[in-house]
């Protein structure tokens, strides 16, 4: 333990005479919160010696040592301190404001802990002076003597850049020249207490990559907003739900594709109040508007493309003509002319088979048509010579 005092009790008086300080030690620490306790130094007696002891670790400044501003913040301290400490205290330890009787502003000793924030221990606490002459109760004075500073109480409101409350968002604060992590309340907000008027503070993101910089003023409403960022996905299908990859689109006026997946994936994308995104054809019709979220598991959208369908024709309807000799042997590879009644000709030749097929679209509906072909003496032997091989 750091010891901060050491006092002969021929020189001071207890003035809580039924409590034994040790154990009046152990009801305090019992019955407040540690940094409360923490104001009234541990207390051990050795023989008519009295050694009060402060935090390990902590490094303690005498309030002689502190500027006028200083020992104002202190005066302050130990105003708030005392109210709370009577209000906790009054049911369990009658003699409650006795604890804030010390013999001199010698046995004040301050720090600035890890927020930077002004704390207080007293030493030879419920002890009076000894000298001759009517007792001056130290800390009264001190908290009744005028003041320049003044305070006000401060409370921090976070929000995101799409509107929504900052809800148990870690952050840094940064204050009487040191940082501490922080984090906001189920509301979105970080009370900070009482703070000097003109005091600064600032306030970053827990990545340190965006600050605020307040002044305290009386009166004033402290906003932070932070930009809140998210990533979102677009995946084109077709009416039959097949993946359109390397499809090319637009996306808020600006041309992108679809990877091999037939999906978009986004980049980091800062979300504001009712940010959407608007996804077309590159052409700008068929626009579909999607609403981001900020979690990205929200942020899955398909969009439906409608592919062109390309009907096949129907079958073209034919009228067969089978060409046979005298002896019903079909006439292969041979010319021969369709007439119309009103003379039109229509040119043809059968097939291997002997067969010919003719559109029916070249037929005049009701009309009366007539088969004309020569058989050659070419063709006839060439028809033999195809005979002869088959045989």
């Amino acid at each position: 333990m750091k010891e901060l005092s050491r006092q002969s009790l021929r020189m001071i008086k207890n003035i809580i005479q039924e409590e034994n300080y040790t154990n009046l030690k152990g009801r305090i620490d019992q019955y407040l919160p540690q940094e409360e306790a923490n104001v009234f130094a541990k207390v051990a007696f050795s023989g008519d010696v009295g050694i009060w002891f402060g935090v390990e670790g902590v490094n303690y400044n005498s309030f002689a040592n502190a500027t006028d501003t200083e020992k104002e913040e202190i005066a302050i301290t130990l105003e708030a301190i005392k109210e709370s400490v009577r209000n906790k205290l009054r049911d369990v330890i009658p003699s409650v404001d006795k604890l804030f009787t010390i013999p001199s502003t010698n046995e004040i000793f301050w720090y600035r802990d890890s927020s930077g924030l002004l704390r207080v221990t007293l030493a030879q606490w419920g002890f009076r002076s000894n000298s001759s002459g009517s007792p001056v109760d130290v800390i009264d004075v001190l908290i009744g003597s005028p003041r320049t500073l003044s305070q006000c109480d401060v409370v921090i409101h976070f929000s995101y850049s799409d509107g929504q409350r900052a809800v148990n968002m870690p952050f840094i604060l940064g204050i009487f020249g040191s940082k501490k992590n922080c984090e906001t309340n189920q509301a979105g907000d970080f009370v900070l207490g009482k703070i000097f008027i003109h005091k600064k503070f600032t306030v970053e993101d827990d990545a340190g990559a965006q600050r605020h910089e307040f002044t305290v003023e009386q009166g004033k409403t402290y906003f932070v907003t932070f930009d809140r960022y998210t990533k979102y996905s677009v995946e084109i299908k077709n009416q039959f739900g097949e993946k359109k990859p390397d499809f090319k689109f637009l996306i808020d006026r600006s041309e992108v594709s679809t990877d091999s997946d037939g999906a978009f994936v986004s980049e980091d994308t800062l979300l504001t109040s009712g940010k959407r995104v608007k996804v077309s054809l590159l052409s700008g019709a068929s626009e579909c508007v999607f609403v981001l979220s900020p979690d990205e598991d929200d942020n899955h959208f398909v969009y439906t493309v409608i592919d062109e369908i390309r009907v096949p024709p129907p079958p073209v309807r034919k009228v067969s003509f089978r060409l046979l000799d005298k002896d019903g042997t079909p006439m292969p590879d041979l010319p021969f002319q369709i007439i119309s009644k009103d003379g039109k000709v229509i040119d043809c030749r059968t097939d291997s088979s002997g067969v010919a097929q003719v559109p029916e679209v070249k037929f005049a509906a009701q009309a009366d048509y007539k088969v004309s072909f020569v058989i050659t003496p070419e063709y006839q032997e060439r028809l033999n010579h195809i005979r002869n091989q088959k045989q």
